[in-house]
């Protein structure tokens, strides 16, 4: 199925955002809502 590829895609670059984003987080704190934003942007975008 197209979308559930489409989702499981989606997933994946979460997945990778986030732990890029918690890793620079340990670096620079201010990095937290460019970690957060692709994150909630996906939640909805996929809901």
């Amino acid at each position: 199925e197209p979308g559930a590829f489409a989702a499981e895609q989606g997933l994946l670059v979460t997945v990778c955002c986030s732990v890029c984003g918690l890793l620079s987080l340990r670096h620079d704190p201010s990095l937290l809502m460019s970690f957060l934003f692709p994150y909630i942007t996906s939640i909805f975008y996929f809901k």
